[in-house]
């Protein structure tokens, strides 16, 4: 656990900067949209990949903090926030139909075309509609640790779409919007629980 005052080396915070629900987007330029959703929000830190804003929703400290792409430096900033306190980790990210490697979007260039098509037809035929490091990361060590964790993902393509040419700002400000409410429903549910 962190001492007061101790800031932690990647996220660069401290114990009392940071809430105990905190809202984690991949992109740093995506923490100022959902800063404008708290309450009296201003940005704390900005540490390598981690950008920070800490505000409020119903009056109980919140917080949005980049993660950067990838699973270790999620992993890093779930463990580094764990011992701020953070206790509820809700991922806001964009993911393609298959967010993944380029064997998984192009098998055709690659050493085993046919295992790799099977692979993933066999994916959509299981009804899955995306896959995202950044959201298993946060599932595995949070569970790991006993913490909370959920994802809000936002599709911006389909399955063989090819590259992303557009990304309509009202589908990313309403993905924000049902983060946030989400956040405010676990805070109610938690104050409601605490009262009994």
């Amino acid at each position: 656990m962190a001492a007061i005052g101790e800031k932690k080396y990647h996220i660069g915070l401290a114990k009392g900067e940071v809430g105990e629900y905190v809202l984690v987007p991949g992109d740093p330029g995506r923490t100022p949209a959902i800063a404008k959703y708290l309450d009296d929000a201003r940005e704390i830190a900005f540490s390598r990949e981690y950008r920070t804003f800490t505000g409020s929703l119903l009056g109980v400290p919140v917080s949005t903090i980049s993660s950067g792409m990838g699973g270790p430096s999620v992993a890093i900033a779930v463990e580094e926030l764990s011992e701020l306190g953070v206790h509820t980790f809700l991922r806001v990210g964009i993911i393609r139909s298959v967010d993944a490697l380029y064997s998984d979007l192009l098998p055709d260039t690659m050493p085993r075309p046919r295992q790799l098509r099977e692979e993933l037809d066999m994916w959509s035929r299981a009804g899955v509609l995306s896959n995202d490091m950044e959201s298993s990361t946060l599932f595995v060590v949070s569970r790991i640790r006993k913490l909370r964790a959920g994802t809000i993902n936002l599709c911006v393509d389909e399955l063989g779409a090819g590259e992303i040419h557009h990304l309509d700002p009202k589908y990313m400000d309403r993905m924000l919007r049902v983060a946030v409410d989400a956040v405010k429903l676990l805070i109610e549910r938690d104050r409601a629980a605490e009262d009994k």
